[in-house]
């Protein structure tokens, strides 16, 4: 009914889609828009559980890029690394070389590496000379192999060269002893005589399948080895997070010269940057040459004195037989 003095028509409001209540009028929204809201928010979940699900097994599946890694920057001796070699000079890389020809450096009393017999996969020779020009020269070379197990043999190829050498060619002054540098290291200190004598010091060491050879030339006195493996160490450190034996309270101490087989060394030959060097026996040898001279005198002296004193003897008596009988 319309209110007194109210002439207007009042009309019913319309029924809403599908049921839905008009504004305002407090009842529940319609159960398909409903359903159709549920339904957008789990494909969303679903969405986003997909993509975080398909980057992890992505990763899984994908290996992680292997770190590129320089091999001279990584295994050969930096300049950096010899600082505390010579007191109050730094040093200067003067060649590198990731091939091995005929004019290559390579270390003293040691075979090239083409001529070994256990044959390295790759081989890398850095030089150094010191800042200050003074008369010395350091040299590094880094030999790898395809197993420890070769590495190893080859190690023990080497220091045999060494122990030839020292036998044919130099002089040995000592050994040095070295621990927890490497799986494996020794050296020695010799010198070759010449007009002008050169004092060396070799170092070799195994990481590894990496066999380390540092010589280390001076004109007056061989280098001490402490410094060389203080620099070493630091080049160990490097090489043995590709394997092998990392450094740890590593000690030097001097020793006699390594005593290996010598038959299985074969010749040593002189470095290609000092050609024409003399070989000296050594004066053992020398020695033994002497004393077989004296005793070969000797021996002709007593035949001389023989005979001398058999000219002065009287002629001996001829002896006779027994004198005829006579008859009659």
């Amino acid at each position: 009914m319309s209110e007194p003095g109210d002439d207007t028509p009042r009309r019913a409001l319309p029924p809403t889609d599908d049921g839905a209540a008009a504004p305002g009028s407090g009842a529940p929204r319609s159960p398909r828009k409903l359903i159709g809201t549920i339904a957008v928010a789990v494909i969303a979940v679903v969405v986003v559980v997909a993509v975080a699900w398909g980057s992890g097994l992505a990763g899984r599946l994908m290996p992680t890029p292997t770190p590129t890694i320089d091999p001279v920057a990584t295994y050969l001796a930096q300049p950096g690394d010899l600082d505390g070699v010579r007191e109050g000079s730094t040093w200067t890389e003067v060649s590198t070389s990731t091939t091995v020809e005929a004019t290559t450096p390579h270390p003293q009393c040691l075979l090239l590496a083409a001529d070994q017999t256990i044959k390295p996969a790759s081989t890398l020779v850095r030089t150094f000379a010191p800042a200050d020009g003074a008369a010395l020269g350091l040299l590094h070379q880094v030999d790898q192999f395809e197993s420890e197990e070769q590495a190893h043999h080859a190690y023990v190829a080497r220091l045999t060269q060494l122990s030839e050498c020292e036998r044919t060619t130099a002089l040995a002054l000592s050994g040095v002893a070295v621990s927890g540098l490497s799986d494996e290291a020794a050296g020695i200190k010799l010198v070759l005589q010449n007009a002008a004598d050169e004092y060396h010091t070799i170092l070799i060491s195994r990481t590894g399948t990496r066999v380390n050879i540092v010589d280390a030339t001076a004109a007056d006195a061989a280098s001490d080895a402490q410094p060389l493996i203080s620099a070493l160490q630091l080049v160990s450190a490097r090489q043995c997070n590709n394997g092998g034996t990392c450094p740890s309270d590593v000690g030097v101490a001097g020793s006699a010269p390594p005593v290996v087989e010598p038959r299985l060394a074969g010749r040593c030959r002189s470095a290609p940057d000092h050609p024409g060097r003399r070989r000296v026996a050594r004066h053992g040898r020398q020695h033994d040459r002497d004393d077989h001279r004296h005793a070969l005198r000797g021996r002709r002296s007593d035949r001389r004195g023989h005979r001398a004193a058999a000219a002065h003897l009287p002629a001996p008596r001829r002896r006779r037989g027994p004198r005829p009988v006579r008859r009659g």
